[in-house]
C-alpha cells in the first residue's frame, strides 16, 4: 500500500473529523474541525507519500 497511498474520512461521534491513511504498515490519523479541513490536510499527506518525501511529524529533528 505504500506505493499506492490511500485514505479516508469520517465524521466520530464527538463531531470531530478524522483521516486515516497507512505509512509504512501503520495506520495512522489527523484530526479537524472540518471535513474539507481534514480532506486537504489527508491530500496533501498522500500526495507527500507518493512523491517519497513524506516525513511523519515526530520524525522532524532539529537539522531538518
Amino acid at each position: 500500500m505504500e506505493n499506492d497511498p490511500q485514505g479516508y474520512v469520517r465524521q466520530r461521534k464527538n463531531g470531530l473529523w478524522e483521516g486515516q491513511y497507512t505509512f509504512q504498515k501503520h495506520r495512522r490519523s489527523i484530526y479537524g474541525e472540518s471535513e474539507a479541513e481534514v480532506r486537504t490536510k489527508l491530500d496533501e499527506i498522500i500526495y507527500s507519500i507518493s512523491l517519497g518525501e513524506y516525513i511523519r511529524p515526530n520524525e522532524h529533528t532539529v537539522a531538518s
